[in-house]
């Protein structure tokens, strides 16, 4: 693992030291010592290194795909279908030639709406295709689509003008494909939808037509694992396989390899999930351990399954599946005899699983879900009765059709049950809590702390007094160091911080004074059928360590400023609300967010011109909206205000237009207008940022927050005018997050792309 670790972060971080480190020991070892085992680590290490290092500069070897991004090319390869989503929107094409020139590494992602032919899995085809590099992150804190989809080793995208079938090519993965296939029709002929997805998703690992409400509750619930095929989905398949062969006269040997079999080809069949791997390569060492009267225990039989997926595949060691599936079990196994004395077995085995996820998930996903402990008490067995109702309605559907209606039904009448029972838990007060980011040291000494409290309490009998006695002081210095980091956790600076986020066709700005109150303008609108608040904009916010936003700014209502207002409101993070005094009030944007606010006790203020808001040393002076009968429009009616912090200033313009523009400048001194930063307005339209409003403003820097769109924004008029007259732009389409820091005197601006 140390050698994986440093090999996949040598690129960025040049960890060259680990190297000299370990070829200085293999010296020492050999000129002084004969001691074999850390000769043998350290190899293993050096090899690790090496073989993360391999799979990191394929991505950039000269036979990688990624020397084709950004150009139409055509592309002879092999279609192939991802296992954990057959029914996705999405196909992969290995390319065995591109351009007539033999490729080596890296595959491509088609969409399915792009294809007009029914491909297959193992066909050969040839297509004309447009290569685009994969989108990375664009936001701190945000999910690196480009890094999961490289750790599968799928380096571009594409667009497809033309694809012609060739051939089809046999694969060693076409049988469980079929096999999928058919199950997944079974499914979908004889359950009735919805709960149709929902069996697909539990047993079969295919989320990708699964109503994202069901995936919503079962997280707030704290049993999200229950759709993510885990350990707990093995044992119950792997108790119904045996019960089956049990009806045979077969010996144990022959057992043990069909389950075997049976149990790897069910790993491929749902993707070969680190989860699944894990528990059916468990299952197996245990089971063949006992048939050779192997002794193994139960630490020898993980780390034999963790170096066996890790040869496989050294990215998992970074996936979030395979880190929760070991790390819980650890935890299961220290402290589920220990809480055992305590309370019954189940709500034992529960209270340790919750142990051991609680700081990768709040550390991955920044929530907990105190819900999931009494929530699994009850949902863990009707969870086993559906699996074993759904294992049974496949045999039934193959042998004897007409009793699949039967279990059909069972299966649909439970699963409502099921369903019905999350959703009442998902509505729990405090079901779900969210918690910024922990530091990776709190999280690392956390599970030291666990497994240290563990490991003592199992030998206290063993240990002398003595050690026990420094066991239990290595352990509260552990603590005090954990809570310390965690509640007085000191800010990042003390300055002012700018963060322009990358909403796609929005607006969202978040402001840090330098004593830690937080402002936000705009809350973004929707990307994908996203909420960009719980997709961008919160992760940015746990990631800085903000809980609070002290002010939430609304520019004007329209649903790309105010879309995510809602969410931040109803999950307490706001505590004063401010928005234009001359909002239209039959607007439905308004009257809902306005109506969750004070239902909320969020005091909520309508700011006129003139008005000022003074945040420490940082002061907002509004010089928009103007009361006058021709600016009725909501983009019109925008707040604008120029923020001042010392000597540093900026001016924000919601999406005003050109006659705004043109009343504030009748209305203002050049003094008042006068900024060193100006976020464009109305993401660069034509309409706005008139020459003399330019002028007036005399910006070092213009900000654009844009994203994909119908309207030609920015107006590339408007990029020449600021190019003339030197000022610096920055776009979030282009460049991601825009960030800036001042002291008040002098600001420091770049971008998270950049």
């Amino acid at each position: 693992m140390i050698g994986l670790i440093n090999g996949y972060y040598f690129l960025d971080c040049k960890l060259i030291i680990i190297l000299t480190v370990c070829f200085s020991l293999i010296y020492f070892i050999i000129n002084h010592t004969r001691n074999y085992v850390l000769y043998v680590l350290i190899m293993i290490l050096i090899f690790a290194f090496f073989y993360m290092i391999y799979y990191e500069i394929s991505y950039y070897n000269e036979k990688s795909i990624i020397h084709y991004n950004g150009k139409n090319v055509e592309v002879v390869g092999q279609i192939k279908f991802d296992l954990r989503s057959i029914e996705g929107n999405s196909l992969i094409l290995e390319p065995i030639l591109i351009n007539n020139h033999r490729v080596k590494y890296g595959m491509i992602q088609l969409w399915k709406s792009d294809l007009k032919n029914n491909l297959k899995h193992g066909d050969i085809v040839i297509a004309n295709l447009d290569l685009f590099e994969v989108d990375q992150e664009s936001n701190p804190g945000g999910f690196s689509y480009r890094n999961y989809l490289k750790k599968q080793n799928i380096y571009s995208t594409a667009q497809v003008y033309e694809i012609y079938k060739l051939s089809n090519q046999y694969l060693l993965s076409t049988p469980i494909v079929m096999i999928k296939e058919r199950m997944l029709n079974i499914i979908d002929q004889n359950i009735i939808p919805p709960v149709n997805e929902f069996i697909k998703a539990l047993v079969l690992g295919e989320k990708s037509n699964l109503d994202p409400r069901y995936e919503s509750n079962f997280r707030k619930a704290g049993a999200n694992h229950l759709l993510a095929i885990s350990g707990l989905h093995i044992g119950f398949i792997t108790i119904f396989i045996l019960s089956i062969l049990s009806i045979f006269s077969l010996n144990q040997l022959t057992k043990n390899i069909i389950l075997s079999i049976l149990l790897i080809s069910y790993a491929l069949m749902t993707g070969l999930r680190a989860s699944v791997l894990r528990a059916s390569l468990m299952v197996i060492f245990f089971r063949l351990s006992k048939q050779f009267e192997v002794d193994l225990d139960i630490y020898s039989v993980l780390s034999i399954t963790l170096l066996f997926i890790l040869l496989l595949d050294p990215y998992q060691l970074f996936s979030v599946g395979l880190q929760l599936s070991f790390i819980v079990l650890l935890m299961i196994i220290a402290w589920t005899k220990i809480l055992k004395k305590y309370l019954h077995p189940i709500l034992a085995v529960s209270i340790a699983a919750q142990l051991g996820s609680i700081p990768l998930t709040a550390y991955y996903f920044n929530i907990i879900t105190p819900a999931g402990v009494i929530t699994n008490l009850w949902s863990i067995p009707l969870i086993s009765i559906i699996i074993f109702l759904s294992l049974t309605h496949f045999m039934l559907n193959l042998i004897l059709p007409i009793l699949s209606l039967i279990t059909a039904k069972l299966i649909y009448f439970s699963t409502t049950f099921l369903n019905y029972g999350i959703n009442i838990m998902s509505k729990l007060p405090s079901a779900q809590i969210y918690l910024t980011t922990p530091l990776s040291t709190v999280v690392f000494l956390t599970y030291i702390s666990l497994f240290l409290l563990a490991y003592t309490y199992h030998n206290k009998n063993i240990n002398n007094a003595k050690t026990t006695q420094y066991l239990k002081y290595i352990n509260i210095l552990l603590i005090i160091i954990i809570i310390t980091m965690v509640f007085f956790r000191p800010p990042d600076d003390d300055l002012l911080n700018i963060c322009c986020l990358d909403v796609g066709q929005g607006d969202s700005i978040f402001i840090k004074t330098p004593e830690n109150n937080n402002i936000l303008v705009d809350t973004g609108g929707l990307s994908k059928s996203n909420n960009i608040a719980e997709t961008t904009i919160l992760p940015y916010l746990l990631q800085r360590n903000v809980k609070v936003i002290n002010y939430l700014i609304i520019t004007h209502f329209d649903y790309d400023h105010c879309g995510g207002a809602e969410f931040l409101i109803e999950n307490g993070f706001v505590k004063n609300l401010i928005i234009s005094e001359h909002f239209d009030s039959m607007d439905s944007n308004a009257q809902s967010i306005i109506k969750i606010a004070l239902d909320m006790n969020i005091r909520v203020f309508q700011a006129h011109i003139d008005q000022k808001l003074e945040v420490d040393e940082v002061k907002l002076k509004f010089l928009s909206p103007p009361v006058h009968p021709n600016f009725k429009e909501k983009n019109n009616n925008s707040l604008v205000f120029r923020l001042k912090y010392k000597k540093f200033t900026m001016l924000f313009t919601g999406d005003i237009e050109g006659k705004v523009e043109k009343y504030i400048l009748d209305n203002k001194s050049n003094l008042q207008l006068c900024s060193d930063i100006l976020k464009i307005a109305h993401h660069g339209s034509s309409t706005s940022s008139l020459d003399n409003f330019l002028k007036a403003v005399n910006p070092k820097e213009a900000l654009i927050s844009v994203g994909y769109n119908y309207f030609n924004q920015p107006d590339p008029k408007l990029i020449k005018r600021l190019i003339n007259k030197q000022i610096r732009v920055w776009r979030t389409d282009k460049q991601g997050a825009i960030m800036i820091k001042s002291d008040g005197y002098k600001y420091n601006i770049n971008s998270y792309l950049n």
